[in-house]
């Protein structure tokens, strides 16, 4: 939109082409009239009327000298007044400028009056669509503002939200990193509990193992003193019966040959055997009070082994649950210093809470299942240990049916045979006698 200081628009060309016609009806009759009594001072009163004050300074009337100027290239463009050269300020008051204001016409001054007054018109409206079209820009440039504010508040509140959603994926992602460490934790403390059950397991199997050897060991030693003891004792029945069949055959054989010395001689053979016997009988039972002896330090010993594995199995024990108990309460220490961190990391609280609970119903699974393992073990050790005592005991009936049944052989073969020498002895005897007789 151009303005009227830029340059004259339609109205101040229309306003232009009529003050010129205006000026040259003017100038025609005024010399045409030729009327010199008028005068300046006449003039003034219709040149500064109130509604002639705007086309006098728009036709460019002198009001000190009365000349009438042009000013077209000025009509149109207010607040540009000609240089006081071209208004004639300071002009000589000549004869003609006095004529020209002297013979003015009711009719031209109606329509320079009319004239100014659509001037004023025009201009107060040309004022007005300035003052809208300030307005319109004003409100133009307050509508720019807040649309640019707008603007900014939505792109704040963009820089806003993208902000915040980086925090929060910063946070995710810090969270998700703990969440691993804390799992990572979580792994390397079953490994190690595990590590430590398979040490605890191997050392329970190798002690077992140790007991189990020890006690076949005693249990060979044992059936081998029981067997050393039952042979020696059949040795000396066996010993103590052929003496006495000796003695008997002896006996029948010195009564036979000479009654008297066979009684002397029976006599101190008897002594001797009572003493022999007595003797045996001490020797055993030396050898018997021997090995109850080292049976009870055996005892005694396995006993306090027995006792020391079981205080060192105890304390293991106390100390294991007390780790466990000072791990449980560390763990759920740092659960409630977490939770009580940061409301977003409740969850991941929870989630490791549970994940703790799941461990802790693993790990007790997992040693009930060994429990159950080792109950098994026992119950196994227990049912070979059964039957190697039961074919232990076989063996030992079996064999003592055999040496049972050799010392009846033996028995019966060695009563045959007293018998078949008493029968001749008492042949011999018979002879004997009846030679002597």
């Amino acid at each position: 939109m151009r303005t009227e200081s830029e340059s004259p628009g339609v109205l101040g060309r229309v306003a232009a082409a009529a003050s010129a016609a205006i000026l040259a009806v003017i100038t025609f009759r005024c010399f045409a009239c030729n009327k010199s009594d008028s005068s300046k001072e006449s003039a003034r009163p219709l040149l500064h009327s109130p509604d002639q004050s705007l086309a006098d300074a728009k036709l460019g009337i002198n009001v000190e000298s009365g000349k009438i100027v042009e000013r077209e290239s000025v009509i149109g463009q207010p607040g540009k007044d000609p240089p006081a050269e071209q208004l004639g300020e300071g002009a000589p008051n000549t004869d003609s400028s006095a004529l020209l204001f002297s013979s003015r016409d009711p009719e031209i001054v109606d329509e320079e009056e009319s004239m100014a007054r659509m001037k004023a018109e025009s201009e107060k409206k040309s004022r007005e669509a300035e003052q809208q079209r300030l307005e319109a820009e004003h409100h133009a440039r307050e509508r720019a503002e807040a649309a640019r504010r707008a603007a900014e508040r939505e792109k704040r509140e963009r820089e806003e939200a993208e902000r915040l959603k980086a925090e929060e994926e910063e946070r995710a992602r810090e969270a998700e990193q703990q969440r691993m460490e804390e799992e990572m934790r979580a792994r390397e403390r079953a490994e190690a509990e595990r590590k430590e059950a398979e040490r605890l397991q191997a050392e329970r199997l190798a002690a077992a193992t140790r007991k189990r050897e020890e006690a076949e060991r005693l249990a060979r030693e044992k059936a081998e003193a029981e067997k050393r003891a039952r042979e020696a004792e059949l040795k000396r029945v066996e010993e103590e019966r052929l003496a006495r069949v000796k003695a008997e055959a002896e006996k029948k054989a010195r009564e036979a040959e000479h009654k008297r010395l066979e009684a002397e001689r029976l006599a101190q053979e008897k002594a001797e055997a009572e003493k022999r016997e007595r003797e045996e009988e001490e020797k055993r039972l030396e050898k018997e009070r021997k090995a109850r002896e080292k049976a009870e330090a055996e005892e005694a010993e396995k006993k306090r082994l027995d006792d020391e594995r079981l205080a060192r199995e105890k304390a293991e024990a106390e100390k294991r649950r007390k780790e466990k108990e000072e791990a449980d309460r560390i763990a759920r220490a740092e659960a409630e210093r977490l939770a009580a961190e940061k409301a977003e990391q409740e969850r991941i609280a929870r989630e490791k809470a549970e994940a703790e609970e799941k461990a802790r119903e693993a790990e007790k699974q997992r040693l009930e299942e060994e429990r159950k393992a080792k109950e098994r073990a026992e119950a196994e050790e227990r049912a070979r240990e059964a039957e190697l005592k039961r074919l232990e005991e076989k063996r030992l009936a079996r064999e003592k049916a055999e040496a049972e049944r050799a010392a009846e052989e033996k028995a019966a073969a060695e009563k045959a045979a007293a018998e078949k020498a008493a029968a001749e002895e008492a042949a011999r005897a018979e002879a004997e006698r009846a030679a002597e007789e």
